[in-house]
């Protein structure tokens, strides 16, 4: 069963450096196509100043760190409840039915 366990975790730290070299190549893409579209954007002038959020609208970083938190936690309660489950469900052994 370790093989099992070692071949498991090698699968997951390759899937996790296949996802960040993805994302780094988007975030690089990104900044390309952010670039590009500059060119075609309206100029506001100075006087118009830079752009900001309206009153009460969070920035990108709380939604987004709001929401990971709020899937961090259903996570976490998942993870309880399965472990649970799976105690729940194993049968006992034999030091603790005596």
């Amino acid at each position: 069963m370790e093989g099992m366990t070692d071949f498991a975790e090698a699968l997951a730290v390759q899937m996790a450096s296949g996802f960040e070299q993805a994302q780094e190549m988007n975030l690089a893409a990104l900044e390309v196509f952010r670039a590009f579209s500059a060119l075609f954007q309206p100029e506001m002038g100075a006087a118009a100043g830079p752009y900001t959020l309206p009153d009460g609208v969070p920035s990108a970083t709380s939604a987004i760190d709001q929401v990971y938190g709020f899937a961090a936690k259903v996570l976490g309660l998942q993870h309880d409840y399965l472990v649970r489950a799976a105690q729940t469900m194993t049968p006992p052994s034999s030091a603790e039915k005596s």
